[in-house]
């Protein structure tokens, strides 16, 4: 269930979204099971025009991550005219949390943790691995 301010509204109502796994503890956020509650009112610093600009992951997953820079165009560039083709604006916040979580999910699973180079200690990439453990399977995808 999402309880939001509408788009442009100045309301700090709590909203919040349920996910797979329970979340991290942080101040003005309470996690019941699966589903994370977020107070705007406490735990943005600023909190005056709530909309957000995102895409749907599936459609990220599926038409920009494989993409490839060559002579004509930049990956940056491709992203630019993604966002411009693809994203909408939204002033739900369970959706833009429910999209970062699996974004999280796809940029911390076990794959992407090894890669050489990573300059992460054992203990971070530990809590990189628990802050999204059932989706890291669907999002390798």
């Amino acid at each position: 269930m999402t309880m939001a301010a509408s788009p442009g509204s100045t309301s700090t109502t709590p909203f919040s979204v349920e996910l797979p796994e329970p979340w991290s503890r942080i101040d003005s956020i309470a996690v019941s099971g699966n589903t994370i509650a977020v107070d705007p009112a406490r735990y943005f610093f600023r909190y005056e025009n709530p909309s957000w600009v995102v895409a749907d992951w599936d459609r990220v997953q599926k038409k920009l991550l494989g993409a490839q820079e060559t002579t004509d165009q930049a990956v940056e560039q491709r992203a630019l005219e993604f966002v411009r083709a693809h994203c909408r604006t939204t002033g739900d916040p369970a959706k833009v949390l429910e999209i970062a979580y699996q974004v999280a999910a796809y940029l911390y699973r076990d794959a992407h943790l090894h890669l050489p180079g990573l300059d992460a200690t054992e203990r971070q990439l530990t809590a990189l691995r628990e802050a999204t453990p059932s989706w890291r399977s669907t999002a390798s995808s």
